[in-house]
């Protein structure tokens, strides 16, 4: 036995473990394993400095999901979330899918999820920083622009962008520096799918090749907990593709409510700011 056989086996190995909690945590919901409810979402983000993978004056279309990430109901405090998918972007003009959940904008608090009690005063992070072409790590931040909704009703959110356009102010954060306004981004259009119908996103397999995760070990270690969701729920989708997010069929499982046992299992394998961005 080499060395070089060990190294592929090692990596099946691990793979299994992370993505065996996730999968049984969405067969269990037949769902995402966070997120399970949220709104789809059409919209553009219009670039205003050279960082992203296309030109200034591009309007990026973009496919949004508004979820919680717990899916408390009603107004009730939850760690909310914003799932970006832009179209043609970069030299393959692959799409490319962001994955932002509410968290402090402190040094600190940016890497870490945290409840929001409003549409309104929600401030999203990417949690992990991206480094664009080997430079400098930078979180992406987005936070509301205008009025938005009070409370956390997703029935709500819904009944706003019904009304007027939803805008956000978007930001690069370094480590200890201030937020540099990079875009706008505006949200106006509700696609009224249901939650199995609503497309998946997956930041790592959908990124333009000179846009990396930090760190490294830790984006690996993401993919796989998405895969085992994806699998776990029945999504078989192809890459920058809408799938059916899953099967609506009945399951004798369903009828005992697991949900809280699932979620524990998932927050045991993997930190909890890899899981609270919607798969």
């Amino acid at each position: 036995m080499t060395l070089n056989s060990i190294i592929p086996a090692g990596k099946s190995a691990i793979g299994k473990l992370v993505g065996a909690p996730f999968h049984f945590a969405s067969s269990l919901r037949m769902a995402r394993v966070f997120h399970p409810h949220g709104i789809e979402l059409k919209g553009t983000l219009k670039p205003a400095t050279p960082w992203w993978p296309v030109t200034e004056s591009s309007t990026i279309t973009v496919t949004a999901r508004m979820s919680k990430a717990l899916g408390i109901p009603g107004d009730l405090p939850d760690i909310l979330g914003l799932a970006l998918r832009l179209h043609d972007v970069g030299a393959d003009e692959n799409p490319w899918d962001i994955l932002l959940a509410t968290s402090g904008l402190s040094t600190f608090s940016k890497m870490f999820p945290a409840p929001a009690f409003s549409w309104n005063g929600a401030r999203y992070s990417t949690l992990v920083p991206y480094s664009r072409a080997g430079g400098a790590a930078a979180w992406l931040i987005v936070t509301p622009r205008g009025v938005h909704p009070a409370g956390t009703s997703l029935s709500a959110l819904k009944a706003a962008v019904d009304h007027s356009p939803l805008h956000f102010s978007v930001y690069l954060a370094r480590i200890q520096l201030q937020l540099i306004p990079i875009g706008h981004l505006c949200l106006d259009e509700v696609e009224d799918h249901p939650d199995c119908l609503q497309p998946s996103f997956d930041p790592i397999l959908n990124r333009p090749a000179h846009m990396r995760m930090l760190p490294e070990w830790l984006a690996e270690t993401r993919k796989l907990a998405y895969r085992g969701s994806r699998n776990g729920r029945g999504d078989t989708q192809k890459r920058g593709v809408a799938g059916t997010g899953g099967t609506t069929a009945p399951k004798l499982i369903q009828l005992v409510n697991l949900s809280l046992i699932s979620e524990t299992l998932s927050l045991t394998v993997s930190p909890a700011f890899l899981t609270f961005a919607s798969p």
